[in-house]
């Protein structure tokens, strides 16, 4: 069957390549025009030979720097200059603007679920792996809640954001079903000192406060062409947005985020590089940004930006990280040795008031969920790599990792008074430390069979071992006492991934791949499976990638069809109690496809769009759509960069995204809701000249307040329903200042 589907896809990427050389014959450009003027053969300027050459974007997609147009999968890049026009300031920034990609906001920064091609967060992992540089970060294991708490980085000193489409099982290891999500941090210079400081002030149409961002980085080199360090430090402001009507509380879920982080980078000699980096981020959110609205006519029932809460919800996540890459030129190979550790810790409180306030002897009472998330982990891989240029490019590496995780829980029962409530508090008191430990050997291939035929090959088999223990020490919604959990596991995963290069700017690819979310040990209740097994997909992919216009045109685009089974999904006890199970597949089917275009006199346009759809194969929900899956995605950005008065130039940007209607649960259930499609606009203008820089911007232009998300809660007593939705954040208006040395 793999083997059909891979004929068919080849063959038909030979069909589209030859109809590509026909077409690329006729409209090819010279490939000699430069960013001068160049003159038509009258003598007058030609236009399009005035725009500006598209930057061949380098990413490290297959683990080594490469060009993006070069790689035989689908990725998409966020560069440094794209997220300062933008202003992105965290992950749900950028929905729209990546075909494929979905980011959920589970109630502000950090609380971050993130989907690929249709792959949407079902279970208690992640099903989208999180790389920082060399690394992952971020647990493996179903008890760390990592589906929740994706890594949300301040992203400044980011030189770029990598997106890699499809899974990722082969170079990236687990957790990669729907992709991989990759920030590529700012390498020290050696030769160079610079830096820069920017402070910005911003109002939101909804709140009461105002925001403010504060940036500085500096790099210097401390032995030219040997050491050098690079320093940053940041600040955001987040002013609220939300009221609480229970208490009169206004903008409750004001917060802040703060980075620092210290690069080294040192070069004892031209076949040794090593970098190190300390890096630090934090969240503090006061509370979240939901709202309570009428189950029926999804309408708020206290009016825009209004809550009721009995229980404040604050959020707090800390992200320690330290990593050491070592590359060693060995003249026939290169060598990378890249080590980490992590420490993640995660702070959350949830009023379950609607849960249990009148259930389980609490007589209209509140109800608290307290929950400790603590992450302790150290990665280490080792690569060899041919020197590319043969006829045979190959990569070989381990991988092992270590995690220790903690979750603790508590839910309390206390009356109106907030006093706790004798014989019923708490509900429950449990810990439920884990140890995850993988070891993995991977492989990858290339075969260059002529200057236009390549043909790609991977294979990595990974076991993991995962022990835990369960001590429940108060409550009565589960069992008192210790219990003890183990698993063992070993999965496979592949890559194939043939390549005809139509020419030197275009390139037609199949590509058959797939990935896996590890399995594990599960809650001790009576009736609950002790443990679940790995979920695993297959993906069939077919692209296209070409510059056009003498590099001053781009297009991306790639289909595919992706078999998901053995669905780990969350469920639920009537206690209320969460645990995990396996059941079922579903499909994802779609496309993805991104245009870029530079126009004269320094204009740039960029139209990105994808369509999936994803269905319930088999078991719970047959036939349904998948949940919070949108069919489309859209959007248009462009800047244009014009000259000013006196040495100065200005810069206009912006961005207008879409995507469409989604369903939040499976077709015919009470608890589903259909989510209204959601629009933004965004618009910035600047001026500058060294070494200043003034921009001033809008986001959400329009105010925009249709809902990102609900929850349904039932009351354990009654079976009443309360619905919370979240919105966007309203309209930001600010402007910024920026000073660079």
């Amino acid at each position: 069957m793999l083997a059909k589907k891979l004929m068919v896809l080849f063959c038909t990427a030979c069909f589209v390549a030859s109809i590509g050389l026909v077409s690329r014959a006729v409209a090819q450009s010279p490939t000699n025009i430069g960013d001068g003027d160049q003159q038509q053969s009258d003598g007058s300027p030609d236009t399009a030979e005035h725009a500006r050459r598209l930057d061949t974007v380098q990413v490290t997609a297959r683990k080594r720097t490469e060009s993006a147009l070069d790689v035989p999968s689908s990725v998409a890049v966020v560069t440094a200059d794209q997220i300062e026009q933008l202003h992105v300031t965290r992950l749900a920034d950028l929905n729209g603007y990546i075909p494929s990609l979905l980011v959920t906001d589970g109630g502000g920064p950090g609380q971050t679920s993130v989907m690929l091609r249709g792959i949407p967060t079902v279970g208690p992992a992640a099903v989208v792996g999180t790389y920082l540089d060399e690394s992952p970060v971020g647990s493996s294991n179903n008890l760390s809640a990592a589906s929740l708490f994706v890594l949300d980085l301040l992203p400044d000193d980011i030189d770029r954001i990598e997106v890699l489409r499809g899974p990722q099982g082969t170079l990236y290891g687990a957790s990669s079903l729907g992709g991989q999500l990759k920030y590529i941090t700012a390498e020290p210079d050696l030769n160079a000192a610079s830096g820069h400081f920017r402070s910005g002030l911003s109002w939101l149409s909804a709140s009461n406060g105002y925001a403010q961002d504060t940036a500085f980085n500096f790099n210097a080199p401390l032995i030219p062409d040997q050491l050098a360090m690079r320093l940053s430090l940041a600040n955001n402001r987040l002013p609220g947005t939300i009221d609480n009507v229970a208490d009169s509380r206004r903008d409750i879920n004001n917060g802040r985020q703060g980075s620092e982080r210290l690069a080294v980078r040192w070069k004892p000699s031209d076949d040794v590089d090593v970098k190190l980096n300390f890096l630090r981020q934090n969240i503090d959110e006061h509370d979240n940004n939901f709202i309570v609205v009428d189950p029926v006519t999804n309408k708020p029932l206290f009016g825009d930006g209004e809550t009721q809460k009995l229980v404040e919800e604050p959020f707090k996540k800390l992200v320690d990280y330290q990593a050491a890459v070592v590359d060693w030129d060995l003249h026939w190979a290169d060598f990378v040795s890249a080590t980490s550790h992590s420490r993640l810790t995660t702070r959350s409180t949830t009023d379950t008031t609607s849960t249990y306030g009148s259930s389980l002897g609490v007589p209209a009472g509140i109800s608290a969920f307290y929950l400790y998330l603590g992450l302790d982990k150290w990665t280490e891989e080792l690569r060899l790599s041919s020197k590319q240029g043969s006829r045979f490019d190959w990569l070989v590496g381990v991988f092992y990792t270590i995690e220790r995780s903690r979750n603790a829980q508590r839910l309390t029962a206390e009356d109106l008074a907030h006093e706790s409530i004798p014989g019923v508090d708490p509900l429950l008191s449990a810990q439920l430390p884990s140890i995850y430990k993988e070891e993995a050997l991977f492989a990858d291939v290339t075969y260059h069979l002529s200057d236009s035929i390549d043909i790609t090959a991977g294979l990595r088999h990974a076991r993991n071992q995962q022990h835990f223990h369960q001590d429940v020490n108060g409550g009565i919604i589960a069992p008192l006492g210790v219990n003890y959990g183990a698993s063992k596991e070993g999965v496979t995963t592949f890559v194939l991934s043939p390549s005809y290069r139509l020419d030197g700017r275009a390139m037609l690819y199949a590509r058959v791949a797939s990935g896996y979310r590890p399995g594990g040990p599960n809650i001790a209740i009576p009736g609950i499976p002790p443990f679940v097994k790995s979920d695993t997909l297959v993906s069939y992919e077919l692209g296209f990638k070409s510059t056009l216009a003498a590099d001053h045109a781009l297009i991306d685009a790639a289909i595919f069809d992706v078999e998901w089974k053995d669905i780990q999904y969350s469920e639920v006890t009537s206690t209320g109690l969460t645990y995990f199970a396996n059941a079922g597949a579903a499909r994802t089917r779609g496309f993805d496809v991104s245009a870029n275009y530079s126009f004269a006199h320094g204009a740039f346009l960029q139209f990105a769009s994808s369509y999936t759809t994803a269905v319930i194969t088999s078991g719970l929900g047959q036939g349904s759509p998948l949940p919070n899956v949108p069919r489309w995605v859209a959007s248009l950005t462009g800047d244009w960069d014009f000259p000013l008065a006196k040495q100065w130039s200005g810069r206009l940007a912006g961005g207008y995204t879409w995507y469409s209607e989604r369903e939040t649960g499976l077709e015919g259930s009470p608890l589903n809701h259909r989510l209204p499609n959601v629009t933004q606009a965004n618009v910035s203008v600047a001026f500058y000249r060294a070494p200043w820089e003034i921009q001033v911007f809008a986001k959400n232009v329009f105010d925009q307040r249709t809902y990102v998300g609900m929850t349904d809660v039932v009351n354990l007593a009654t079976g009443n329903v309360t619905v919370f939705a979240n919105t966007p954040t309203p309209r930001m208006i600010g402007i910024e200042v920026e000073y660079k040395f």
